[in-house]
């Protein structure tokens, strides 16, 4: 994907919720990697110190949808 290595990963439970603990504060490009029938996604986030909800809707992917 190009840019910088990952700062930290982590992996969705079943209903999409997922965490990252011990983030620095500053902006980051959170990258989606979405399973087979869904578009790969970044987002820019910016962190203060408090929780923060999102709510990220992955796009269909009509490439592998097209190419099965």
């Amino acid at each position: 994907m190009g840019g910088n290595p990952p700062i930290a990963q982590t992996q969705s439970d079943a209903r999409g919720n997922f965490a990252f603990e011990k983030v620095s504060t500053g902006t980051y490009d959170l990258t989606i990697l979405a399973y087979l029938g869904f578009a790969t996604r970044t987002v820019s986030v910016k962190l203060n110190g408090d929780t923060v909800g999102l709510n990220i809707v992955l796009a269909n992917d009509t490439v592998s949808q097209n190419g099965l």
